[in-house]
């Protein structure tokens, strides 16, 4: 495969990632309430909904997991996961061409200087020198950065916890029988935490976006799209509980 298609197959498989974490924010967003909004959750006591709250807090609980430990972790050549793009990023010739992009700079404007040409054409290329130094010294700083802190992430128990779980989640039903009686699972039930939602999308999110910026080249005004997510969910939750 060429460099140049190896480049068009890492930046969709980062593009693919971002949207997936945005995805996942979006599930945790209207997962914190039933964890953190104590009022709510006990909205629904000594009704005919509690198994419904219940089987709502643990199915998207669920899914952010599983959703977070593909997207992380996968080692399906058919998925996009964080760890092929890092196994990309140990790749020399793909991480030069990588830096090409990386620095290139739109053509310079300078404005003045009309009557000297040659002056104008120095400011521009002196302009464009201290951006591509600027913009290397950024790579050069960014790409060691990332690849720790996904080694970092990897190792934790945080994330040794959601990938030994993962077999469990997928050989268990949503139910099981306690005394006869039928009782959802809970995360204690596979070695989890209610709080692992939350830190490893926390965990993950700098991680993500700086290989977005290695790759892409491109960032994101993250404080408006998370925002949006959670006040689409309390807006959501709103609903029942002033019912």
């Amino acid at each position: 495969m060429s460099s140049k298609k190896q480049l068009e197959k890492l930046e969709f498989v980062v593009t693919a990632i971002v949207n997936n974490y945005f995805i996942v924010h979006q599930k945790l967003a209207l997962l914190s309430p039933l964890l953190e909004d104590k009022d709510l959750f006990e909205r629904w006591n000594h009704t005919e909904g509690a198994s419904a709250a219940e089987a709502m807090r643990m199915t998207l609980y669920m899914a952010v997991l599983s959703d977070m430990r593909a997207l992380l972790f996968d080692a399906d050549k058919r998925t996009a996961s964080l760890g092929q793009v890092i196994d990309a990023l140990k790749n020399s010739n793909l991480v030069n061409a990588l830096r090409k992009n990386f620095i290139d700079q739109p053509p310079t404007t300078v404005v003045g200087h009309d009557s000297d040409p040659e002056m104008r054409d120095f400011i521009a290329a002196e302009g464009a020198k201290m951006y591509m130094d600027m913009a290397g010294k950024q790579f050069d700083e960014l790409l060691p950065e990332t690849i720790r802190m996904f080694e970092k992430l990897q190792a934790s128990d945080l994330a040794i916890r959601v990938d030994r779980a993962r077999s469990k989640i997928i050989s268990h039903k949503e139910l099981q029988s306690v005394e006869g009686e039928r009782r959802l699972y809970s995360p204690v039930d596979f070695g989890l935490r209610w709080g692992d939602a939350e830190d490893i999308v926390t965990g993950a999110r700098d991680l993500i976006f700086n290989a977005n910026m290695l790759v892409n080249c491109s960032s994101y005004d993250l404080d408006s799209f998370f925002s949006a997510h959670i006040n689409s969910a309390q807006t959501f939750w709103s609903i029942p509980k002033k019912a």
